[in-house]
């Protein structure tokens, strides 16, 4: 399934997201920002195991993944799996491997996939599996995020200041 910024935020919010979470896009920002709020909800006061897992391992060890997901130390309530530069020549590996507890998150981390890629079809299809695509910000989410500063803030900007904002606020 695809889940768009503002669906994100709900999940996160309800802590209901998949198991897998695959963030791609050109706005590495947003991406690292994304991935912080969504384990830091995935852990909340829980002892959690954290791994960080390279595509490079995987090549070296193609059992790396189902090991990781099915081992837990003796002191992690849950475990969360960071996969990095993931390739569509690692996919087997997600399609083989299924999560038995709900008690692991595995979030993928890859750079900006095109509409063919085998990797990013495969989540976009997959019910259980959830692709996040991480974009450039448009003026409506630049509106939004000056919007939320504001409220977070308790501050106001009258409109030349907005605007300005708004124009000169980028990637």
């Amino acid at each position: 399934m695809i889940i768009k910024e503002f669906q994100l935020h709900d999940a996160i919010n309800q802590s209901s997201f998949p198991q897998f979470l695959l963030f791609y896009g050109p706005n590495e920002g947003l991406i690292r920002d994304d991935i912080l709020k969504i384990s830091k909800a995935f852990k909340g006061k829980k002892e959690t195991d954290e791994i960080t897992i390279n595509g490079k391992s995987v090549d070296e060890n193609q059992n790396i993944i189902d090991e990781e997901v099915r081992s837990f130390s003796m002191f992690g309530e849950q475990k969360l799996i960071h996969l990095e530069n993931i390739k569509d020549k690692h996919l087997q590996y997600f399609e083989d491997t299924k999560l038995e507890s709900s008690k692991i998150l595995v979030i993928i981390r890859s750079e900006n996939l095109n509409k063919n890629s085998k990797i990013r079809s495969f989540f976009e299809k997959h019910k259980k599996y959830a692709a996040i695509p991480c974009y450039e910000d448009g003026v409506r989410s630049t509106m939004n995020l000056v919007s939320q500063f504001q409220l977070d803030h308790q501050i106001k900007f009258n409109s030349d200041i907005k605007n300005y904002l708004i124009q000169n606020l980028s990637t």
